[in-house]
C-alpha cells in the first residue's frame, strides 16, 4: 500500500504551501489484509521537483509495458496544478520522469489522480482545485473530471486532451479506479466535495459522508470515458415493474430504487420528481437537477444537452446518483427528506418511452 504521510506543524507560523508541512510517500506491505509491515519511507519533500510546493500528494502504482510507475498530485510554487510521474523497477526507489500539465495552467493543485487504459485508450482522472466556474461548467467549490492522454511511457513527450467532467452533482470527489479479474475499471467516488459549505444532517446521527456504488468505466464510439452502474447491482433488485409510458406517470416508492427510463422523443421536455421534491427537469436544451426543497445547501446543477436518449437512476437513503445518456454524463448529490410517502412522477406533455422500476434490497 502506498499512501501520502501527511505531516503538519504546529510549532510557528507557516503558511502551509511553501512551508510547515511534509508530504511523505511511504509504503506498507500486508499479505493479508490484517497485519501491515513497518511503514517506510520512500520520498519526503526533498525528493520531488525542486520548483514545488509542500503539496504532493495522493500516489497511484501501475505497471505499463513491464515496469512500474507511480503519479501524484503537485501544487508548484507559480500556483500550476500538475500530475508528476515517477519510475521504478523494484517498487522502493524511485525516479522521477516529467509532470503532465496543460500548456494553459488549469488550477492550482491537483489532487487524487488515476490512471487508467481502456481498449487502447489512455486516460488521466485528477481533481483540479482553482478552477473558476464558466457558465454550468465547474460548479463545485473543486473539480474532478478526466483528460484523455497520449503517451508512449518511453520518452517525454505527452498531450493531454481537454478536461471533462466526470460528475455534474453536489458530491463527487478524490474518486478511485480499480482493474478487476476480468479486465473492467471500476470506479468508486466520495460522495462529498471539500469545504463546500452544505450541511450535513447526518452529523447529528453522528456520521457523515459515504461513497458512491461502484460504476464500470467504458468508452463509448466516440471516445468519450462514460460510466454505468456496475452489473452486480443487479443483486439488490427486489418487486420490479416495466411499462411504457406517454406524458406523465405517478408510482409510489421506496427511498432506495432503481429507476431506467429509454425515451422515444429524446428533445421532450420533461420534469421528473424523485421522492419528495427532488426535481430533474429537461427543456430548451438543460437537463437541471434541483435540490433546493431536499438539499440542505444544494440548490442547482445544469447541464446543456441536445436531446436525452435515456436516464439510469439510483436512489439510496440519502443520496441519488443519475446517469445521462448512456453514462455520458452524471450527476451525484446527497438529499436529505422524509423518507415517507416518496413518490416518482413524470410530469410532461411530450415525452415518451419505456420505464423500468426495481425497489432495492437493503438487507
Amino acid at each position: 500500500m502506498f499512501y501520502t504521510g501527511n505531516v503538519r506543524y504546529e510549532d510557528g507560523d507557516y503558511d502551509y504551501v511553501n512551508s510547515g508541512r511534509e508530504q511523505n510517500t511511504i509504503l506498507t506491505v500486508s499479505r493479508d489484509g490484517f497485519c501491515f509491515s513497518e511503514k517506510r519511507l520512500l520520498m519526503k519533500n526533498e525528493d520531488y521537483p525542486a520548483d514545488l510546493t509542500k503539496h504532493v500528494r495522493d500516489p497511484q502504482v501501475f505497471r505499463e509495458k513491464g515496469r512500474y510507475f507511480m503519479i501524484q498530485g503537485a501544487r508548484d510554487r507559480k500556483n500550476r496544478g500538475s500530475i508528476l510521474l515517477f519510475e521504478s523497477g523494484n517498487l522502493t526507489d524511485w525516479t522521477y520522469r516529467l509532470r503532465f500539465q496543460p500548456e494553459k495552467a488549469f488550477g492550482y493543485m491537483w489532487e487524487c489522480p488515476n490512471y487508467l487504459k481502456i481498449e487502447g485508450k489512455r486516460f488521466l482522472i485528477a481533481c483540479p482545485q482553482g478552477v473558476p466556474c464558466h457558465g454550468y461548467d465547474f460548479a463545485n467549490v473543486y473539480q474532478c473530471g478526466w483528460f484523455s492522454l497520449d503517451y508512449d511511457f518511453e520518452g517525454t513527450d505527452y498531450k493531454l486532451g481537454t478536461f471533462q467532467q466526470l460528475d455534474r452533482g453536489f458530491d463527487f470527489y478524490a474518486p478511485q479506479v480499480f482493474c478487476d479479474e476480468r479486465g473492467r475499471w471500476l470506479l468508486f467516488g466520495w460522495m462529498a466535495v471539500p469545504d463546500s459549505g452544505y450541511g450535513e444532517p447526518t452529523l447529528e446521527n453522528g456520521w457523515i459522508y459515504a461513497l458512491t456504488i461502484p460504476r464500470e468505466l467504458y468508452v463509448n464510439g466516440g471516445g468519450r470515458l462514460c460510466q454505468r452502474p456496475a452489473e452486480e447491482l443487479r443483486g439488490l433488485r427486489r418487486d420490479g415493474r416495466e411499462e411504457t409510458f406517454e406524458g406523465s406517470f405517478s408510482w409510489e416508492t421506496s427511498p432506495c430504487f432503481e429507476l431506467k427510463l429509454e425515451m422515444e422523443r429524446e428533445t421532450a421536455d420533461f420534469r421528473l420528481f424523485l421522492r419528495e421534491s427532488a426535481l430533474l427537469e429537461y427543456g430548451d436544451g438543460t437537463l437541471t437537477l434541483d435540490m433546493t426543497g431536499c438539499g440542505s445547501g444544494r440548490e442547482k446543477r445544469c447541464l446543456e444537452v441536445s436531446r436525452i436518449r435515456n436516464l439510469w437512476i439510483f436512489s439510496d437513503t440519502s443520496s441519488l446518483e443519475i446517469f445521462v445518456n448512456d453514462g455520458e454524463e452524471a450527476f451525484t448529490t446527497r438529499i436529505y427528506d422524509s423518507m415517507e410517502g416518496l413518490r416518482v412522477r413524470m410530469e410532461s406533455g411530450e415525452a415518451a418511452g419505456r420505464a423500468q422500476y426495481y425497489r432495492l434490497d437493503t438487507e
